[in-house]
Formats: C-alpha cells, sequence, structure tokens
C-alpha cells in the first residue's frame, strides 16, 4: 500500500484492521472523544509541541504556505476580515487564502491543552511550538 511505502501509519477505527499484520503500520484508535483520539496518537507516536507547527500548511494540499501582499487577496476575503487581517497567506498549490482569526486561538489553545502548557498568560509556555507565520 502506498502509505505503507512512504513510511506513513494508518490510523483507523476499522476493528476488522486492528489485527492484521500485513496490512502495514496501523494504530488502532480506541477512544470516542476526537480531544482523547488525539491524545492517543501524541502519545502513541511521542509527537512532542516542538513537532507541532500549526498554521503552516494547507490544509486542502497539505503544501508549504506564503504569506503574500493582503491586496493581491482582497477579493477573496470576508469585508470584516480585510480590515483587521494584518497578514495574509495563500497556498501556491490550490491557491486557498488564509488568515489569523479566532479560529486559531482555539486550535493554540487547543495544542497547549494537549501538551499540557500553560495559556499565553501562563509563564510555561513553549514558543518554538507556538509562534508559527500566521500568529504575528
Amino acid at each position: 500500500m502506498a502509505w505503507d511505502r512512504e513510511g506513513r501509519w494508518l490510523l483507523t477505527r476499522i476493528t476488522a484492521l486492528k489485527d492484521r499484520p500485513s496490512v502495514g503500520r496501523i494504530l488502532f484508535i480506541h477512544p470516542d472523544d476526537p480531544f482523547e483520539q488525539l491524545q492517543q496518537v501524541v502519545n502513541a507516536m511521542a509527537i512532542s509541541a516542538d513537532d507541532i507547527r500549526p498554521f503552516t500548511r494547507c490544509i486542502r494540499c497539505n503544501r508549504p504556505l506564503s504569506e503574500i501582499e493582503k491586496s493581491s487577496a482582497a477579493d477573496r476575503m470576508p469585508d470584516y476580515v480585510w480590515e483587521r487581517a494584518e497578514r495574509v497567506y495563500a497556498c501556491p498549490g490550490c491557491g486557498r487564502i488564509y488568515w489569523r482569526g479566532t479560529h486559531s486561538r482555539h486550535v493554540r489553545d487547543r495544542i497547549r491543552q494537549i501538551f499540557g502548557e500553560r495559556s499565553p498568560n501562563g509563564n510555561s509556555r513553549r514558543q518554538s511550538a507556538m509562534e508559527t507565520p500566521a500568529d504575528d
């Protein structure tokens, strides 16, 4: 299978695949709760906060994002976003536009929860994991 040849893991909840060694590298996801599922993957794969680089890749095609001139995306952004966004990023592959909004704060907060880090008001925050191009 392509994912196995590429050194990737299959994350699944399909019990029929759970004990089939011929399928490749599989992590069977046990919890029902999505947050607990994420915790399981982070723990099983030994992912650290320094491995996380949120908001740097396109969620559609996974290519690295590039900062663009805000004016070049004016016709593809809602007016209220245009007025507030300081930086704008685009995917060079599919052209999707990104900007920092309330969703990015929620995602960073969730990442902090996963790794037991304090919020920006605390004093034990790992900047390398939290500071990304979309955070400025």
